[in-house]
């Protein structure tokens, strides 16, 4: 196993709205009310043993979806569900196997780098077959990183890469223009796909097929309601998983999917931290919470007027009753940040940096201050329907100083889209994940064109900032780093920090849940029954 150097993780309790690849990990064993996992999670509760309750050993898993995948093509993954569908479905090169950034070859059976750090050679497992039985070849990983290069949606986090050369059936030399402490986490969602199908199909016909070297197979997608059919990829490299069939029913009302695991009707579900009070009354369910680097944000688009003004930034910081939005988001068990990101849940010490508190009175003479005549209408803010009574507060706080918006309730695809086509002023983000890494989470969010900027931040320091942690050879450096970034974009506040989320999911008592990565919130492959 090759592992970068282990960033420490905070304990502290958090929910995902983004889960991507089978590997090593922890097992959480769902036999009471709350189950033991990385981070510090604690066990309490009735257990099977103590009722004498026997859960007969199974072999198929039926999860929910809480929407609907827009786009199957593996490079075009925004939402949880995508990343665990692709998980299920293909290999990477490299994943991250836990919450503490150590990294597993996965399909990569080794690889060397120049002395000058730019060329990376690696070399593939032999024997791996995809689904149709095709070998995996060096040509196929050329493709496929050559894709995810070309997509909007993962191309921001592989500038560093050049080209890639084939030197082998399996193996390939990946160019770069400058050394890349990460270069291998690069490759942790970086689906490998057959090159020669998905070349001839493009990527709208390769989603219908969706052939990987994974340990699950696709059945079938039912077109009218989006479940979706797996089943265990026998000739899997890694071997076969335990579990023989995986049956995924999206259910977009959060209370039906409530109902659903109450009655026992489906296995397993990634859970709102406002239903843990409910379900974890359930003596049948489980609710594991897990660490994650998640985070609910308001977004300004510094693109459109008024949130290309600082000064309107900074007084709608202080507009903001934090403790109730966490409340009404979290149920109790989020929590505030005083920053945009936990700088403690990497693991680092950095000096304090500028932080918001609620203060209307304060919010009104900066708005003033700024130029802003109030009332201001900002138009239409989207929301997907689970978090509609978040921003139904955010919109009483704003309206409070004189800021005045509209709730627009929209599926998760078009929230998604919204964002990244930078259709909107302002915009809610109910929990983003972080990154693997504290390098790429302030790559993806702040470096400028980062894949991730819905803001259009651009500030030179926080650039500099960020290509000296990708590129350090020492991690030493990192803490000034770190600190460089954080207090200019507090400072500048394009994201505003609203609460840090718990992750947590339910599942039926005997069910194994297999704890992944930050990225890839569970790895489906080594789930299993008692």
């Amino acid at each position: 196993m090759k592992k970068l150097t282990a960033l420490a993780l905070a304990a502290i309790m958090l929910l995902a709205l983004c889960a991507g690849c089978a590997g090593g990990n922890d097992t959480a064993t769902t036999s009471g009310t709350t189950a033991a996992t990385q981070g510090g999670a604690t066990q309490a509760g009735t257990t099977a043993a103590q009722t004498g309750a026997v859960t007969p050993a199974r072999d198929d898993l039926t999860i929910i979806f809480n929407g609907k995948i827009s786009n199957y093509d593996p490079y075009a993954t925004t939402l949880s569900e995508s990343y665990w569908l692709n998980s299920m479905l293909f290999d990477t090169l490299a994943c991250y196997t836990d919450f503490q950034s150590t990294l597993e070859l996965r399909l990569a059976k080794d690889y060397s780098v120049s002395d000058d750090g730019l060329q990376w050679t690696f070399n593939l497992k032999e024997g791996v077959t995809f689904h149709d039985g095709t070998p995996l070849t060096a040509d196929d990983v050329k493709v496929s990183i050559e894709a995810a290069m070309a997509s909007p949606f993962k191309g921001g986090g592989l500038t560093s890469i050049d080209r890639v050369e084939v030197t082998g059936p399996l193996q390939f030399v990946l160019h770069t223009h400058e050394y890349n402490a990460e270069t291998l986490g690069l490759f942790d969602t970086l689906y490998i796909v057959p090159g020669g199908m998905y070349t001839e199909l493009g990527a709208e016909g390769f989603a219908e097929k969706l052939i990987g070297t994974g340990p699950f197979v696709l059945e079938s997608i039912d077109e009218a309601t989006s479940n979706i059919v797996l089943r265990a990829n026998e000739s899997y490299w890694d071997g076969a998983p335990a579990l023989k069939t995986i049956n995924v029913r999206v259910i977009t009302e959060n209370s039906t999917r409530i109902v659903a695991l109450e009655k026992g009707e489906v296995d397993f579900n990634r859970i709102y931290n406002t239903d843990f009070n409910t379900l974890s009354k359930n003596s049948g369910l489980t609710i594991t919470e897990l660490p994650s680097f998640n985070y609910g944000f308001l977004i300004f688009n510094m693109n459109q007027a008024p949130c290309d003004n600082k000064g309107f930034r900074q007084a709608i910081a202080h507009a903001l009753d934090y403790e109730t939005i966490n409340a009404v988001a979290q149920g109790g068990v989020g929590s505030t940040a005083g920053s945009v990101f936990y700088k403690e849940a990497y693991g680092y010490d950095v000096p304090e940096v500028k932080s918001y508190s609620y203060d209307p009175e304060k919010a009104k003479t900066m708005l003033a201050e700024a130029g802003i005549a109030t009332p201001l209408e900002l138009g239409v803010v989207s929301v997907i329907p689970a978090q509609k009574d978040v921003l139904e507060l955010i919109q009483q706080n704003l309206a409070a100083v004189g800021v005045n918006i509209q709730i627009e309730q929209v599926e998760a695809a078009t929230y998604v889209g919204n964002l990244y086509g930078g259709n909107f002023t302002i915009s809610y983000m109910p929990a983003a994940g972080g990154g693997s890494t504290i390098a790429s989470a302030y790559k993806s969010f702040f470096l400028t064109g980062g894949d991730t900027n819905f803001s259009g931040y651009s500030n030179a320091e926080v650039d500099a900032a960020i290509q000296g942690m990708l590129t350090r050879k020492d991690d030493s450096v990192m803490n000034d780093l770190v600190y460089q970034a954080l207090s200019n974009i507090q400072e500048d506040i394009p994201y505003l920090n609203l609460f840090h989320a718990n992750q947590m999911c339910a599942a039926q008592n005997g069910l194994n849940v297999a704890i992944g990565s930050p990225q890839v919130t569970y790895f489906f492959r080594n789930f299993s029954w008692n």
